[in-house]
């Protein structure tokens, strides 16, 4: 349930004041059962929870415990990780085998929420106190925020330095291409998870050019494409693969990411339009330089990988990215040892947690 409004949070009057205005509270994910067996069972694709509910508990919890001005997810102690991720482990369970790659899924995910409920309170206080700028927003937070924890985050994003951080982001984020802003019809949910929900649709696993169109296309509107680019690089990559394998090949090819990458503009930090960071495990330079479905709908070729193949594949980045993590959380742990002089922290540098109960 939504927390009662009162004057230490987020600046507000209290709930009995005729001059309040009570804000919805964290968004509810799913209920921590009385019966640990009862919890909810989940699923991982490489590093992606498919189950929607996670995302929604990752953010409630994160509010719940907003209790410092932490500016970004890496600044939140490890000691409080271990509880945020004691309360997951309360509410979900997951095939055993799973449990290293849950820690770090969880925490990639709880990075991207962190985010976003920060770029998500500001702008909604904005819109709700009709200001203009972020300085004025002192004493005028959402509700689930301390007042003081809120005015310290006001303080940083009032100054020159963030704001000039924040406007080049912006501008990054408005560059025209292809006749317009790079858009998707995903929101805010993986490619991962479409491509789950497309599965289960279709009843076989789709090819790349049908998850690349069910994401980028208008909903209620049969094959429009959302923006220019996604059109134009869509089109483009037929006649590319027409040119390279010829019309009349009895076979159709498999996907081949390569030439996608090439028509759609190559990588951009790390990302290929379309299919974001998963496309780097899906070169020529790998041995994922092709998906195991063909690249057109309908077409009868064969998988060209064995699960064994694709598991091994999923398994290499995943691998990848819990190295990247890791290096992450020891940089933290350092940070942090060096602040307290090394008598707070007894706890490993290991991400994860005895103090925990394994599902």
């Amino acid at each position: 349930m939504p927390r009662r409004i009162s004057s230490s949070r987020g600046g507000q009057v209290a709930a009995s004041s005729s001059s309040s205005v009570r804000t919805r509270g964290p968004n509810l994910g799913q209920p921590t059962p009385v019966n640990p067996t009862n919890r909810q069972m989940i699923r991982l694709r490489g590093l992606v929870f498919l189950d929607i509910s996670v995302s929604r508990s990752i953010t409630n919890d994160i509010k719940m415990h907003f209790t410092a001005p932490w500016k970004t997810w890496a600044e939140i102690p490890i000691k409080m990780k271990d509880e945020l991720f004691g309360k997951f482990q309360g509410r979900y369970m997951w095939d055993e085998t799973e449990e290293q790659n849950v820690r770090f899924a969880w925490d990639k995910l709880g990075k991207d929420r962190f985010r976003d409920i920060l770029n998500r309170a500001r702008n909604e206080m904005l819109v709700k106190h009709k200001k203009s700028d972020i300085a004025y927003l002192h004493n005028l937070g959402p509700n689930w925020m301390k007042a003081e924890v809120w005015n310290e985050l006001v303080a940083y994003w009032s100054s020159p330095e963030w704001r000039k951080k924040s406007q080049s982001a912006k501008i990054n984020r408005m560059t025209v291409k292809d006749g317009s802003i790079t858009k998707h019809a995903c929101g805010s949910i993986k490619i991962e998870i479409h491509e789950d929900r497309l599965t289960k649709k279709l009843g076989r696993p789709p090819n790349k050019i049908e998850v690349f169109r069910a994401t980028h296309t208008k909903k209620g509107a049969d094959g429009v494409f959302i923006d220019g680019k996604s059109q134009r690089v869509d089109e483009d990559y037929a006649s590319a693969i027409v040119e390279k394998y010829g019309s009349n090949s009895e076979s159709p090819p498999i996907f081949d990411m390569d030439k996608w990458i090439e028509v759609s503009g190559g990588f951009n930090k790390g990302r290929v339009y379309g299919f974001g960071s998963s496309a780097k495990s899906q070169t020529s330079g790998s041995s994922t330089s092709q998906s195991c479905t063909s690249a057109y709908p309908g077409s009868s070729s064969q998988p060209a990988m064995t699960q064994e193949e694709i598991q091994q594949l999923i398994d290499e980045k995943a691998s990848r990215m819990r190295a990247e993590m890791m290096a992450e959380i020891l940089d933290q742990v350092r940070k942090e040892l060096k602040t307290t002089g090394g008598t707070q922290f007894a706890t490993s540098s290991h991400p994860t947690t005895s103090d925990s109960t394994n599902p």
